[in-house]
């Protein structure tokens, strides 16, 4: 049986993972030039705690733990920024258990992924990832 802490220490290391292969690829391109409106918003019944890596405003990555949901973080992504992702994995909730993640460019969905928990209450969101 894996413990609270090492199955954390284990599904940041898959999110960091999967947030630098997404680094090097593209999906769509929604626009270009200046600083633009995004939105992270993770909703559905999943009761655990979810983990989501995440490119915000001026280019950097971080990692927020999310305790309830529905959730959603806005900003404005600066001209610099060319990529804005959300991966996201969870433990704790019961099996059979849904999230979706979407990210909005400006008030447009731009990407969706979706999740179902597994009879462990462990759950993965599939990456989403946007080329700005």
């Amino acid at each position: 049986q894996i413990n609270t802490i090492n199955m954390k220490n284990l599904i940041t290391f898959f999110l960091f993972l999967g947030f630098l292969s997404l680094q090097s690829c593209s999906k769509d391109n929604v626009g270009a030039g200046g600083s633009r409106k995004v939105k992270y918003e993770i909703t559905g019944n999943y009761s655990g705690e979810i983990l989501v890596a995440v490119v915000v405003a001026n280019n950097s990555s971080e990692l927020v733990e999310i305790t309830k949901l529905p959730w959603s973080l806005e900003f404005t992504a600066e001209s610099s920024v060319k990529i804005i992702t959300l991966v996201g994995s969870g433990s704790g909730g019961s099996p059979g258990q849904k999230a979706t993640a979407k990210i909005f460019v400006g008030d447009k969905e731009v990407s969706k992924g979706e999740g179902t928990a597994l009879s462990s209450g462990i759950i993965s969101l599939n990456p989403s990832y946007i080329t700005l």
